[in-house]
């Protein structure tokens, strides 16, 4: 018996792990059924070989999940990183474009002061000027809602000659040199001559640039917020000239805590000037003063 018992507790890992014939399964079934010793021990081994399977499962189970969990995760972070990248170059497309049309505005406006015939009115709301050039001869015509400060600019620009005459008194002087100015209407974008300014000024979200319609032209138009002297400040140049046609804002006095809600409208006409516009005004009837 003890042999037997020794022969089927040898054959019992394989038959739990049922590799063994009909025949086998028979002859050892028969005898752990009659046999209490080797019946405990199969019991015992049955446990010992099934449970680390069951346990394997288990842990299969739970690396199946934690890898899903991982995948999910990398999918998650791809989806955010996409978003991300997505808006960083929709800003950055954004920031060039308006870079480029800062610079395209500045460019233009800056080959205004070229021209060399160009008549332009302007409305302001502190006066009316009119203002003639041809080839080296300025003549500006200022009428201020003070008449004490409304009077006549010339100015040779071969000779710098410079004329300011004062209708009201009769009087006339002599100006300083670069009196008046040859430049024509400027706005703000002229202060930004470098490429660093016009950077910076594209990345500030406060300035708006766009394109609009202004008196049936095509224009740029940029909107300054919380500038130095200007606060809100709205400018309207031309598309294909690069010249001012309007500027609104509310304007800080230098040196001073008076203020005003300031708009200037300009209108200009090209190669109409002639000499006799510019000719140097006769003084005959006038009082040279220092």
């Amino acid at each position: 018996m003890k042999n037997e018992c020794k022969i089927i507790q040898d054959l019992l890992p394989n038959y739990i792990e049922k590799t063994t014939s009909e025949e086998t399964n028979q002859f050892l079934e028969n005898h752990i059924k009659t046999c209490s010793n080797c019946y405990k021990i199969y019991i015992a081994m049955k446990e010992e070989l099934l449970i680390p399977y069951g346990l394997n499962d288990n842990k299969e189970v739970d690396y199946m999940k934690k890898f899903n969990k991982k995948i999910k995760s990398f999918k998650l972070w791809k989806i955010l990183a996409f978003i991300v990248c997505s808006i960083f170059i929709t800003l950055l497309c954004i920031i060039l474009y308006r870079y480029l049309m800062l610079t395209r505005i500045y460019n233009l406006h800056l080959q205004t002061n070229k021209l060399t015939n160009v008549y332009y009115h302007a409305e302001t709301t502190l006066n009316t000027i009119d203002f003639w050039k041809k080839d080296n001869i300025l003549k500006r015509v200022e009428n201020d809602t003070n008449v004490e400060k409304s009077g006549t600019f010339w100015r040779n620009l071969d000779t710098d000659e410079g004329l300011l005459i004062l209708d009201s008194s009769k009087i006339y002087v002599y100006t300083p040199s670069g009196q008046p100015s040859e430049n024509l209407p400027y706005g703000f974008i002229i202060n930004y001559d470098t490429i660093l300014k016009r950077l910076k000024l594209a990345i500030n979200p406060f300035v708006v640039v766009k394109n609009v319609k202004y008196d049936n032209k095509n224009c740029y138009s940029l909107n300054f917020n919380g500038n130095d002297f200007f606060d809100n400040t709205v400018e309207f140049y031309e598309k294909n000239t690069g010249l001012l046609l309007f500027e609104s804002g509310h304007s800080q006095f230098i040196n001073s805590q008076e203020s005003i809600n300031y708009e200037a409208k300009y209108t200009y006409k090209l190669d109409v000037v002639s000499d006799e516009d510019v000719e140097k005004p006769d003084l005959s009837e006038y009082e040279l003063k220092n």
